[in-house]
């Protein structure tokens, strides 16, 4: 069930979206992109890569999902990057440029996959 949805010059689309789970209760998956939401370090929607990394402590990382993974024994949270190039620097494979582009957060028992590779 989308929370705000907008008409943009290709149609509507959904800007954020949430699934709760009706058994539960619980939240099961969250996704936006819309710059409003923020999350616990301040990061937000358009905010450029390397200040996005200076404030989750971590670097933007490439491959399957490029951005920044954040996990727990309950949850994984994503700070999606946009528009970046994904360069080699030893081991890893690091994005740079770009912003961000959404913030995604997965429960580990309620999520319904809809945002897994976004």
């Amino acid at each position: 069930m989308p929370l705000v949805a907008t008409t943009g010059e290709r149609g509507s689309f959904c800007r954020t979206v949430y699934y709760l789970n009706s058994e539960t209760g619980r939240l099961g998956t969250f996704f936006t992109s819309m710059p409003g939401f923020r999350d616990a370090h301040g990061v937000f929607v358009g905010m450029r890569t390397a200040k996005a990394d200076r404030l989750e402590g971590r670097k933007a990382l490439g491959g399957c999902l490029e951005g920044i993974s954040i996990m727990s024994p309950s949850t994984i949270f994503h700070v999606a990057i946009a528009g970046g190039h994904v360069h080699r620097r030893g081991n890893e494979l690091v994005v740079r440029g770009g912003r961000v582009g959404a913030l995604v957060l997965h429960s580990r028992t309620n999520d319904v996959g809809a945002f897994d590779c976004l």
